[in-house]
């Protein structure tokens, strides 16, 4: 006997099965692969909350003052000044007052500001001060670079850091840290011909009035920023009370550049140190925290530095001044 066959038109009234929630009993009924995947998703968005509920966001500052960035006698020597990315001891509890982890400096710790330290910002709890996991999610630079030299010149200000493969030499060669309080680049740290090169008017008849096309060596370094900056008041004879009004051309009459610079994140910061047995008592707990360490603590692929390359020198009386506004950012486990 054939089939009958259904009327034009006719649609299957199947019933919809009820919606449920999630629960141990049809936890183990469900054992298809889209419901576990469904489970999985779920549980993980279970312990993302659950994470960020555990973390409390942390802000260090620093900053240098608007001081020469030149040598006093030796023409075309670098500038360099290191950016931490660990938090260096914000409240001086470790060893307090010996600056172990606290003082770095520039490579040229002038007497009117021979160190840097950082300090935190915008409140902070007692669990985030005294826990060992910390995540360092980045940072910023704010710059301000000033000119008071009446003839032409040219800076460039760069952000490196040294590449891994090579990173524990370049840092020990160089002395990039050094051994003492406070901790800075000394020596030799960025040599023209090595790290970087540019135009030095070298075998020209006149005198070599001003660095530009800066190279820097990237077998040796990163480069994370670089920016060419030009300062000069075209017909100045002096910067401070003889400056032509009529010179309203900007690709001449640049005294000032200011900017931004991302510091990228260093990652995870886990405190591993035992017992302090120096020659003072640390004022929390008998081990170092995250937020201790130091300097000498971070991994040397990591650590940036600011570099700024001219040829000036501040024996003159007119210099080539810098000011920075750093800040970075943490996320501390709690």
């Amino acid at each position: 006997m054939p089939y009958a066959r259904r009327p034009r038109g006719w649609k299957s009234r199947r019933r919809r099965p009820v919606k449920r929630t999630l629960s141990r009993r049809n936890i183990r009924k469900r054992t298809g692969a889209r419901s576990q995947s469904r489970q999985i998703a779920s549980l993980a968005r279970s312990v993302s909350k659950l994470n960020r509920n555990q973390t409390e966001r942390v802000v260090t500052h620093w900053q240098r003052n608007s001081l020469p960035c030149q040598t006093v006698l030796t023409s075309g020597k670098a500038y360099m000044c290191p950016m931490p990315y660990n938090a260096m001891d914000p409240l001086d509890r470790y060893n307090p007052g010996s600056g172990i982890t606290t003082k770095w400096t520039d490579s040229l710790a002038l007497a009117a500001q021979p160190f840097f330290t950082k300090k935190l910002l915008f409140g902070y709890s007692d669990a985030a001060l005294g826990t060992g996991v910390v995540e360092h999610t980045g940072g910023m630079i704010q710059y301000q670079i000033t000119s008071d030299e009446a003839e032409f010149s040219r800076v460039t200000i760069a952000l490196v850091r040294p590449k891994k493969a090579q990173a524990d030499q370049i840092t020990i060669d160089k002395n990039l840290i050094s051994g003492t309080v406070p901790y800075g680049p000394q020596n030799d740290y960025f040599v023209k011909g090595v790290d970087y090169e540019c135009h030095d008017a070298t075998g020209g008849t006149g005198a070599a009035d001003t660095y530009f096309g800066t190279v820097i060596n990237r077998k040796y370094w990163d480069v994370l920023f670089s920016r060419d900056c030009a300062f000069g008041h075209v017909g100045a004879t002096n910067v401070a009370s003889n400056v032509s009004a009529n010179n309203v051309n900007p690709l001449n009459n640049a005294l000032i550049a200011t900017g931004t610079i991302k510091l990228p994140a260093a990652g995870r910061i886990v405190s591993t140190s035992g017992p302090y047995l120096g020659g003072g008592t640390p004022a929390v707990g008998d081990s170092q925290c995250a937020l201790q360490l130091g300097a000498l603590d971070g991994e040397n692929h990591k650590n940036c530095y600011l570099v700024l390359i001219q040829n000036g020198v501040s024996a003159d009386n007119e210099n080539i001044n810098l000011g920075l506004s750093v800040s970075d950012y943490y996320k501390c486990s709690i």
